[in-house]
């Protein structure tokens, strides 16, 4: 738990974030924002932070719940070169 901790504090929007890029909480854990002002947000990972989401990706994706809005998202953390592998 405490790596998925982590993880969430170094993902987590600002409030000027959320103004910026009009983030919204959408039904059943979904969330919207205007495509025309996203940008790339970049922060360092960790090797057991990395295999955490790429863990989460394949377990999402052996029960067919990543999404068309996921996919993106699915391949990148899956090419994320993990070293102590």
């Amino acid at each position: 738990m405490d790596i998925v901790k982590s993880l969430q504090e170094k993902i987590r929007f600002k409030p000027a974030e959320i103004d910026e890029y009009e983030l919204k909480d959408l039904s059943e854990g979904r969330v919207s924002w205007n495509k025309a002002k996203a940008k790339d947000k970049t922060f360092a990972l960790e090797d057991s932070e990395i295999r955490v989401l790429q863990k989460g990706v394949d377990l999402l994706d052996k029960e067919q719940r990543i999404t068309l809005d996921l996919v993106d998202l699915a391949k990148r953390i899956r090419d994320i070169n993990n070293k102590t592998e």
